[in-house]
C-alpha cells in the first residue's frame, strides 16, 4: 500500500475558500470600526477645542461678544488656541508653524474659527464655518466640509 503525506488540490483548495470569505467579512468590518473611531475622536478633539475656546474667553474677557459674534468681533482660531497654551499643537508644518490634526481626515484645523461670546455671565464658544454656526447635527464633520472662503 503506498503511503502518500501530504494534502489534495482539493483540501488545498478548500482551505483557501474559506479564509478568503473570513477575510472578506473581517476586512470591511475592521474599516468600518476604524473610521467610527476616527470620527469619535474628531468629535472629541472638537469638544476639546470648544471648551479651550471657553477658558480663552475667561482668561481674555475682551476678546468676546456680547451675546452673539459679528464680524471679527470674538472671533478665534485653532491657531491662536495653540499660541496661548489652551490646545496642545499634535506637529509642525515645513515651515514650522504649530498644526492641530483632524485625525478623521489629517487635514490642518489650525484655521478653524470659533465664536466665543458672553450671554448671561456665561462664556460660550462654537465653531465657525464661513460665517454659518458648525454643529454636529449627524453629519459627518471634517475640515474638509468647512473650507476657508475662496478669496481670489
Amino acid at each position: 500500500m503506498k503511503n502518500n503525506k501530504g494534502f489534495t488540490l482539493v483540501e488545498l483548495l478548500a482551505v483557501i475558500v474559506v479564509l478568503a470569505l473570513i477575510i472578506g467579512i473581517a476586512v470591511p468590518n475592521a474599516i468600518s470600526l476604524s473610521n467610527k473611531s476616527k470620527k469619535r475622536m474628531y468629535i472629541s478633539k472638537i469638544d476639546m477645542i470648544i471648551k479651550a475656546a471657553e477658558l480663552y474667553g475667561e482668561d481674555h474677557p475682551k476678546s468676546t461678544a456680547i451675546g452673539s459674534c459679528s464680524g471679527t468681533t470674538g472671533i478665534v482660531t485653532v491657531d491662536d488656541l495653540v499660541k496661548d497654551g489652551k490646545v496642545k499643537k499634535d506637529n509642525e508644518n515645513k515651515a514650522g508653524k504649530p498644526q492641530v490634526e483632524d485625525p478623521y481626515s489629517g487635514n490642518d484645523m489650525s484655521n478653524l474659527k470659533l465664536c466665543i461670546y458672553r450671554e448671561n455671565n456665561q462664556i460660550y464658544a462654537e465653531l465657525v464655518c464661513n460665517g454659518k454656526k458648525w454643529m454636529d447635527n449627524g453629519i459627518e464633520l471634517s475640515t474638509e466640509y468647512c473650507p476657508e472662503p475662496d478669496n481670489s
